[in-house]
């Protein structure tokens, strides 16, 4: 099924467009249940940037 905000598609039964978060219509809020990744066990990588000071001489 379609989101009518942004196109994106849904599983069947949503009841929230997992794309935009919009209501899709027709979708069965009660007993509905979406099954979401598992909680990642690792921390991601994160680039640092050192930020340098330019020196008035």
């Amino acid at each position: 099924m379609r989101c009518e905000e942004c196109g994106a598609g849904n599983v069947r039964g949503s009841t929230f467009c997992q794309a935009c978060g919009a209501p899709v219509p027709g979708g069965d809020p009660a007993g509905e249940t979406v099954a979401l990744a598992p909680e990642s066990k690792t921390t991601p990588e994160v680039t640092v940037v050192e930020k340098t000071h330019k020196r008035d001489i």
